[in-house]
């Protein structure tokens, strides 16, 4: 080790020697490891030089001839051609000059570093940093300032940062530290910045201790804003008050521009406010009041204002609204619409407020008022206040006609046509409309699917001279992405000429340029064939899933190839990761999953419990199992809440792999948050509802899903109604029996839950009604045994999933079935119901009683009855005392035995169960719920025929009306049978005379006869 280290001290020697470099050299790049160990022993002098020489190679081609140091006047002078597009001319240029050891100002070396900077996404990062390096080494031997040195060192920490090479920009740092160039502001903000970006906090009080201790941290507002800023994105109350403790202790602190210098103050007022403690805004405040260097400015009241109103302080808003008036006499601050806004005042009614005080309503007061009113959504009052603006005679600037042109795009009441008569205005007053207004426009065409129309204002764009920017491109991918219906070959082509078109123009694609080309893939991409087989029910092979890399389809393809650039130029978020995982999982490439999944993991990405669902499913199907648990556990480190689904699946999985204790570990946990669960269960219930009762279409992800929207889907014939057997928290061995023989006889449409639930339900119908929409149950049955209430049964019924009415019956005299030998009735049937007492026609209680026993045991509806289907009958007996609020509830079996004709001879045998029910607590309908509850459908009403009655018997009677009958004029039809005979007329005749004659002789007479 020791011949090595020598052997490399006379390389580097050697290397000094041979370059003749005289002066103090730097530290931008990574140290080999095999020179660590040896530079200790060089002087300081030598290490700065060998930083500087064997690191990093010279420049090919270049000279180490020292030139002499430019002037002052030939400093700010600029000698390259910067005009050239390419930046590989510009460079090539540069080369020459360096070789003929031309002229090369310090503005052209900042100019050409920042030009390489914006410039990578052209070139390897490797390359770009590899050149800006070659330009800190020509800066340091021409002897330039000192300023452009360290601007180009910050240049290059920040490429450093931006390509995930943290520990390179430490070492550019650290070699800056140990050098004639030190640090300035913007180093410090860039390798600060780096550190939050790659959550190495802690390195923040280090890096901030180390500068500290060797008195070279930038004394600056800047400085400690940032530092704070960063704290504050974080929520991080401790760290932001700590540098600002710091900041209030020192006084030599500088101010690059004066207008900034409440920016500290304001930077911890925000904060408060992000982590709901005002009374810590009110406290900076006070301090600033008392320290008055500096005052609080303009912004300073209005951030105060706008956190006090936001957690209702209003007796300290009084205070800060007096001092701000006071201030505002004396000349210190401006008053204007933005501070009487952010107190939470109606604009109008700071429009008065402003003429009291005689403030002039300006353009910006204006904008202001325009857009509050626009964050509300409140359209029409922002509409209204840009025609009193104009009626005041202010002016609009473009400004005023972009929040206005968004008003009516974001608008839903406007017609989007609207937005556009609204721009051919806004050409009528001679204003040059800007890129804002062209994406405002865009996403009006969004609205109407107007692809066509987006293309040609891009074009419109393009003869106005303007370029659209990151926004006007997603607009144009939320229109596309938006449509309902895409139209592949040209949609996708429009696509790729937007993504070319953001290169050409050197736009780079952000976050959610990416989660939109992504989600217009996962459109494209279709379910494989293992989708399609699972959702016909067909069994899938678990190691054939796993190993699916088979063919990739175009889309996939593309879509892993944008999302590894990705990677490379910006951050994926929660939804990128989301999208890919989801898209991937349904293509069947299960693996490529998985390493998204990692990288997710690895970048800290909290991902929605979706996301985890999914994974696990998919793990299950390819048969790892042992995966599934990994996922757990992610879950668990990621604090990210499980649902039902989750659970279920991690049982399933310890219960696959044997792991008994998790398994009860587990299991406890969801019994824990069965109350979170109920909650989540009932949120997604009321979601699907209101998407079911606006019409709109819910796309099933699995046959599971598909056969459960079916179900749930309306229906003129309701289902068989399912009941609900339910244990309460406590109960007793009489109420299991009674629960256990009421779940026998309504065993094919009947649930019966095997563990213990905490249920009151005259106390809390919530519970009753997750059980119900989770179930689709309307019928509920729960047991419960208390000292007070023992052997309690509450009958629930549901309506629409809330409670239409409830019984709650004592149980007295229990013969459960299993007590009584004998054949029992078959799984399905319908008994026979047999109510008796006058109760149940008279008390309103009893009649609820008798119509709820019908319910529940009314089963499937049937067009006829069969009477080998006749096997057991219920009879509800009520007691005729009327103080007696008892029911005895018996079944019967139906024997069919020879009686020795047709008919057969019927008997009743005891079946069970037996059981008194004593009356204790009720909730009856209410008239109008049971109203809605009773309705028939039209189509089971049936046409109605006239004339036409059915009695409750069934017998049908008709109605014939007839008109006035005048049987003179009738001409009936002729019939020889009815023909009389002449002698039988005579006859008739003789025996009418004869008879009045006789009745003549029995008359008295009288004077007149």
């Amino acid at each position: 080790m020791q011949r090595r280290c020598c052997s490399t001290l006379r390389t580097i020697h050697t290397q000094l020697q041979k370059n003749n470099l005289k002066q103090t050299g730097f530290s931008y790049a990574r140290v080999p490891f095999r020179y660590q160990q040896c530079h200790v022993l060089l002087s300081q002098q030598q290490q700065q030089q060998w930083y500087s020489v064997v690191t990093r190679p010279t420049m090919e081609g270049t000279t180490t001839t020292t030139p002499v140091p430019e002037t002052t006047e030939k400093q700010h002078k600029v000698t390259l051609d910067f005009n050239k597009k390419n930046i590989d001319d510009i460079w090539a240029d540069y080369t020459e000059r360096v070789n003929q050891n031309q002229l090369i100002t310090d503005s052209d070396f900042i100019i050409l570093c920042g030009r390489i900077k914006k410039e990578t996404g052209t070139h390897l990062p490797q390359e770009s940093i590899r050149r800006i390096q070659s330009i800190l080494r020509e800066i340091h031997k021409r002897h330039l300032s000192q300023d452009t040195f360290v601007r180009g060192c910050n240049m290059l920490i920040h490429l450093f940062i931006t390509h995930g090479d943290m520990k390179s920009a430490k070492l550019v740092v650290d070699g800056m530290m140990r050098s004639e160039y030190h640090p300035d502001p913007v180093t410090v903000k860039t390798i600060v910045g780096g550190m939050k970006d790659n959550n190495q906090l802690s390195d923040i009080h280090d890096f901030y201790q180390h500068l500290q201790e060797r008195n070279m941290w930038p004394e600056t507002t800047e400085v400690y804003r940032s530092l704070i800023w960063i704290f504050a994105n974080r929520e991080d109350l401790e760290g932001a008050r700590h540098y600002f403790a710091h900041y209030l202790r020192k006084k030599n602190i500088k101010c690059e521009d004066e207008k900034n210098m409440d920016c500290v103050y304001n930077s911890m007022i925000q904060l408060y406010g992000a982590v709901h403690q005002p009374e810590g805004a009110f406290t900076v405040y006070q301090q600033m009041m008392k320290r008055a260097n500096p005052l609080p400015t303009t912004a300073t009241y209005h951030i105060l204002l706008g956190v006090l109103h936001e957690f209702g302080m209003q007796d300290h808003m009084d205070k800060v609204y007096l001092d701000l008036k006071q201030a505002g006499s004396q000349g210190h601050v401006d008053v204007n619409g933005s501070h009487l806004t952010a107190m939470g005042w109606n604009p109008k009614k700071v429009l008065k407020e402003m003429n009291a005080l005689n403030i002039p309503c300006n353009l910006r007061d204006y904008n202001t008022f325009i857009s509050s009113y626009v964050k509300k959504n409140q359209f029409q009052e922002a509409l209204d206040i840009f025609n009193k603006m104009v009626e005041a005679g202010v002016e609009p600037d473009v400004y005023s006609y972009s929040i206005i042109l968004d008003t009516l795009v974001k608008d839903q009441e406007q017609s989007p046509e609207a937005a556009f008569d609204f721009y051919e205005s806004i050409k009528e007053q001679g204003l040059k409309p800007d890129v804002v207004i062209y994406t405002s426009l865009i996403s009006a065409c969004a609205r109407t699917e107007n692809m066509d129309k987006a293309m040609s204002l891009l074009k419109e764009m393009e003869g106005f001279g303007l370029q659209p920017n990151i926004y006007t491109f997603n607009a144009t991918f939320s229109l596309l992405s938006r449509k309902r219906q895409l139209t592949l070959p040209d949609d996708m082509e429009h696509v790729d000429l937007l993504w070319d078109k953001m290169k050409e123009l050197k736009i780079k694609p952000d976050t959610r340029s990416y989660n939109m080309h992504f989600a217009l893939l996962a459109r494209m991409i279709q379910p494989t064939i293992i989708k399609e087989q699972e959702e016909e029910g067909i069994e899938l092979e678990g190691a054939a899933l796993w190993r699916n890399n088979g063919k990739i389809s175009a889309p996939v393809q593309k879509m892993l190839q944008l999302y590894r650039n990705m990677r490379r130029h910006c951050r994926p978020d929660f939804a990128s990761h989301t999208i890919m995982i989801n898209t991937l999982l349904s293509s069947g490439h299960v693996r490529q999953a998985m390493q998204v999944y990692d990288d997710a993991k690895m970048s800290r990405i909290k991902l929605p419990v979706s996301v985890y669902n999914e994974m696990m499913g998919a793990l299950e199907k390819a048969k790892q199992i042992s995966q599934m648990m990994t996922i757990w556990h992610d879950m668990k480190t990621a604090k990210v809440l499980p649902d039902s689904r989750t659970y279920t699946l991690a049982l399933d999985a310890c219960e696959q792999l044997g792991l008994v204790k998790s398994f009860e570990t587990i299991r406890t946990q969801r019994k824990m948050d069965l109350d979170r669960l109920m909650e989540l269960d009932k949120k997604q219930m009321e979601r699907m509802e209101i998407a079911h009762h606006n019409n709109k279409s819910i796309k099933a992800k699995n046959a599971r899903t598909k056969r459960f929207l079916k179900n749930r889907d309306a229906k003129v014939v309701e289902n068989p109604k399912t009941a609900l057997i339910v244990k309460g928290s406590t109960t007793s061995q009489i109420i299991n029996d009674a629960l256990k023989d009421i779940y026998s006889l309504k065993r094919a449409n009947g649930i019966l839950f095997s563990k213990k639930n905490e249920l009151k339900p005259f106390e809390d119908e919530s519970k009753l009604e997750f059980f119900s929409r989770k179930n689709d149950a309307s019928l509920i049955v729960v047991g419960s045994h208390s000292k007070k209430r023992p052997h309690n049964l509450t009958f629930i019924r549901m309506f629409e999933h809330q409670v239409l009415d409830m019984y709650e019956l004592g149980v007295e005299n229990l013969t459960p079935l299993s007590e009584i030998k004998g054949p029992k009735c078959s799984l399905g049937i319908k008994p026979v119901m047999v109510f008796n007492g006058d109760k149940f026609d008279s008390d309103d209680t009893f009649k609820s009683l008798k119509n709820y026993f019908l319910d529940f045991f009314n089963g499937e509806l049937v067009d006829g009855v069969d009477l080998a289907g006749l096997e057991y009958v219920m009879s509800f007996t009520a007691s005729p005392k009327e103080e007696d609020p008892r029911i005895m509830v018996r079944s019967y079996l139906i024997q069919m035995k020879k009686s020795g004709s047709k008919t057969p001879r019927v008997e009743l045998e005891e079946m069970g169960p037996m059981m008194d029910l004593v009356v204790r607590r009720k909730e009856l309908p209410k008239s109008d719920i049971w109203k809605k509850a009773c309705k028939v459908p039209k189509e089971l009403k049936g046409k109605k025929e006239k004339n036409k009655e059915r009695d409750d018997m069934g017998d049908q009677y008709g109605r014939i009306h007839l008109g006035k009958q005048q049987f003179d004029k009738i001409q009936t039809r002729k019939m020889k049978g009815l023909k009389r005979r002449r002698d039988d007329d005579n006859e008739e005749t003789e025996s009418g005379e004869q008879q009045q004659e006789v009745e003549n002789k029995d008359e008295p007479m009288t004077e007149e006869a």
